[in-house]
């Protein structure tokens, strides 16, 4: 529902559109520290604040669903790989169960990325539906992740069900070795659906799940002061 980095910059969506949630409906939250010092850091915490609009508000939300895709498939697994020395692409094909809209798109990758683009490759010739730019400081060290609001200001992006859609991310190393670990490429769209009750339900019974599941928990329990907590 909602996910951010050392990159994401400020956003305040309008209440024109929403995420649907439920009473009951189970949730987790999961925090990365990275400390760039030598030295311990005291007392840091963290404060999630959600603002929610009522379910009579008038008029209606638009219903906005998180659609994740990713260059490799980190199904019980970390999301990063190693980056080679050099210019490389990497890509993943994904195709669409349902229609409707991309209304916001963001990203995240590492140092060196040099863009994101998604585009319909079901005719053959790759037609590009979504840029993003990805900046970098001199050094290399990624700035920012471009973020785009097409359904905000106008219609959004049109995808179609049954269309196959490829994600290619970009990078450029120029250090001369392999950084393990170095790259990740995520896409990021808040997608409103044609038809909302076809969005695929979740299955805890399903393999991948339990697999995943399994993986986060470990990580979980293997991260020094972090053990002992458990997701419920």
């Amino acid at each position: 529902i909602i996910a951010l980095g050392q990159e994401t910059e400020d956003i305040h969506l309008p209440a024109t559109v929403g995420v649907p949630v439920a009473s009951t409906m189970p949730m987790a939250l999961f925090i990365m520290f990275d400390n760039e010092t030598t030295q311990d850091v005291k007392g840091v915490t963290v404060e999630l604040t959600i603002e929610y609009s009522p379910t009579n508000l008038v008029p209606r939300p638009l219903s906005i669903l998180p659609g994740y895709m990713d260059v490799v498939n980190p199904v019980g697994r970390d999301a990063d790989f190693d980056l080679p020395p050099g210019d490389t692409k990497y890509s993943a094909d994904f195709k669409l169960s349902l229609s409707g809209r991309i209304i916001g798109a963001g990203g995240h990758a590492h140092a060196y990325a040099t863009g994101i683009t998604l585009s319909d490759v079901s005719n053959g010739n790759p037609r590009p539906v979504v840029r993003l730019k990805t900046p970098q400081a001199s050094d290399g060290h990624l700035l920012s992740v471009e973020r785009i609001l097409p359904g905000i200001t106008g219609n959004g992006i049109r995808l179609q069900e049954g269309k196959t859609y490829r994600l290619v991310g970009n990078y450029s190393n120029p250090t001369g070795k392999t950084l393990v670990d170095g790259a990740m490429i995520h896409l990021v769209l808040l997608f409103a659906p044609d038809r909302l009750e076809e969005w695929p339900k979740v299955d805890v019974n399903n393999a991948d799940w339990k697999k995943d599941i399994a993986f986060l928990e470990a990580r979980i329990n293997g991260m020094g002061e972090m053990k002992g907590m458990k997701m419920e």
